[in-house]
C-alpha cells in the first residue's frame, strides 16, 4: 500500500497495511531540510504535507493592494489601508517561524476599519496545490491548510484582549466568527470547485482549557467547524482537526465537528489524553493522530525509550485501524528531530503492521 492511501485508509477508520507514520511539515520545513532529507522522508515516511493556499481568506482579493509591510531587522510591521484608517501589526521573524509584537486589532474602532474593506473572495492558489500534489503523487497526502472562526478574532487581537472582549462583550467576538465562517465556506467551494478536497482546520485551540471551558468550545467552535466539515464530506473530501490544549474532556465535542481524524492529542504534563482512553471513547468515529510530544519527548527521551513509547501508542490505538503515529505537527525542522521521525517510521514499519 502507497503513503497516500495507507493515511486516507487510517484517516476513514479503515485497516491498513501498517500504521502510518505521518510527519505534518510546510514548505518551509522543507525550505529549511533541503532536498536531500525531503526525499528521505517521501521514501521513509507516509508524511503530510499542509499547504496555505490563500493568506487573505478574511480579508479578500484586495488584501495585497492596500497592505503595506516594512521590515527592520527581524521585525516586519505590516499597515493595512483600509478606507476608515490604518490597522498596524508588528511581527518578530525567527528562522522557521514568527511571533505577533503588535496586534491588528486593539479596540472596537479597529474592528470597524477592517469591515470598512471592500470584500471579493481571495483567489485560491491552485498552481501552488498543483505542484505539491504531483510533486508528492503517491508517497503522502497534501492538505490545505483553513482556519476555524475562531481563529479571525483569536489571531487579530492579542489573547489578553480577545479573552477579555469576550467576557465583556460576547456578542461581538460572536459577529466577528460569523463573518470569518462566511468567507471560510466561500473559500472551502472553491477550493472543492477546483478539486482540493483534503483540509485541516486549525484553531479550535483558542478554546479549549486551560483557556476556556467545555460551554466556550461548545459555542465558539463545534458548530461553526461543523459546518466546514459537513461541506467538505458533501464533496468526498477529508477533513483533518490540529487542537492543542488539554483537550481530554472535549473529546466527544471534536468528534460531533464530523471532523475525519484529530492531532495532536498531547498526553501528560502538556495535555491531558489518554491514547487508550481516546481510542475507546471515540475511536469508532475519529482517527487519532499523534500522542508524543516533537520537543519534549521525540527529541529528548533516549531511543530506546522512544522506541518503548512508540510501541505502547500503536498497542493503545491501533487495533483495527484508526491511527496514526506521529509527533505535534508543529511544522518546525530540526536534524534531531527529523532523525527521530525517521526512527519513528522505522518503528512503525516493522511493529505496526496488520498482517
Amino acid at each position: 500500500m502507497d503513503s497516500r492511501n495507507r493515511i486516507l485508509s487510517a484517516m476513514h477508520l479503515e485497516q491498513p497495511d501498517r500504521v502510518p507514520m505521518s510527519p505534518f511539515i510546510t514548505t518551509g520545513w522543507i525550505n529549511a531540510a533541503g532536498e536531500k532529507v525531503f526525499e528521505e522522508f517521501l521514501e521513509e515516511t507516509d508524511l503530510i504535507l499542509v499547504l496555505t493556499l490563500s493568506s487573505h481568506i478574511m480579508m479578500g482579493e484586495k488584501a495585497v493592494a492596500i497592505t503595506e509591510a516594512m521590515r527592520e531587522g527581524n521585525e516586519i510591521t505590516t499597515i493595512i489601508h483600509t478606507p476608515a484608517g490604518n490597522l498596524v501589526s508588528v511581527a518578530v521573524e525567527e528562522t522557521q517561524y514568527s511571533w505577533v509584537r503588535e496586534f491588528p486589532f486593539k479596540n472596537a474602532d479597529d474592528i470597524e476599519k477592517f469591515y470598512s474593506i471592500p470584500y471579493e473572495p481571495p483567489a485560491v492558489d491552485v498552481e501552488l496545490w498543483r505542484h505539491w500534489d504531483e510533486r508528492i503523487g503517491e508517497r503522502g497526502l497534501v492538505l490545505a491548510d483553513i482556519p476555524s472562526a475562531i481563529y479571525f478574532p483569536g489571531s487579530w487581537f492579542s489573547p489578553e484582549d480577545f479573552m477579555m472582549h469576550y467576557m465583556d462583550n460576547p456578542n461581538m467576538i460572536i459577529d466577528l466568527m460569523n463573518t470569518a465562517q462566511e468567507r471560510i465556506l466561500i473559500f472551502v467551494e472553491k477550493c472543492l470547485e477546483q478539486g482540493i478536497k483534503h483540509f485541516r482546520i486549525v484553531g479550535p485551540e483558542l478554546a479549549v482549557p486551560p483557556l476556556m471551558g467545555p460551554d466556550s468550545f461548545r459555542r465558539l467552535v463545534v458548530p461553526y467547524d461543523r459546518e466546514v466539515a459537513k461541506l467538505i464530506r458533501s464533496a468526498g473530501g477529508t477533513v483533518h482537526v490540529h487542537s492543542h490544549g488539554r483537550v481530554g474532556e472535549l473529546l466527544e465535542e471534536f468528534a460531533s465537528i464530523g471532523c475525519h481524524s484529530l492531532d495532536p492529542l498531547e498526553a501528560p504534563p502538556s495535555g491531558d489524553v489518554c491514547l487508550a482512553d481516546a481510542k475507546k471513547r471515540i475511536g469508532d468515529r475519529v482517527c487519532l493522530v499523534g500522542n508524543l510530544d516533537d520537543m519534549a519527548v521525540i527529541s529528548s527521551v533516549p531511543l530506546n525509550e522512544l522506541e518503548k513509547l512508540c510501541k505502547s501508542c500503536i498497542d493503545k490505538a491501533a487495533p483495527g485501524g484508526g491511527y496514526i503515529l506521529a509527533g505535534t505537527s508543529t511544522g518546525l525542522y530540526t536534524p534531531k528531530l527529523a532523525e527521530r521521525w525517521l526512527f519513528m517510521a522505522k518503528v512503525a514499519r516493522e511493529y505496526g503492521s496488520y498482517s
